[in-house]
């Protein structure tokens, strides 16, 4: 595990490399789409499901 320090460290100043960006893809594309789960996905209601 990395963390941003690190990965500043490693990757700062840099050339953009491939693998550079395939790791910022995994990384924030993976917190970016649960925060976006999390914000449109949940329907919350006061609707209460009752069973026959």
């Amino acid at each position: 595990m990395i963390t941003t320090g690190e990965e500043i460290r490693c990757f700062g100043g840099r050339k953009i490399a491939g693998a550079a960006v395939l790791f910022w893809m995994n990384k924030y594309m993976t917190i970016l789409f649960l925060v976006w789960q999390l914000a449109t996905g949940l329907n919350i209601s006061d609707k209460v499901c009752t069973r026959p």
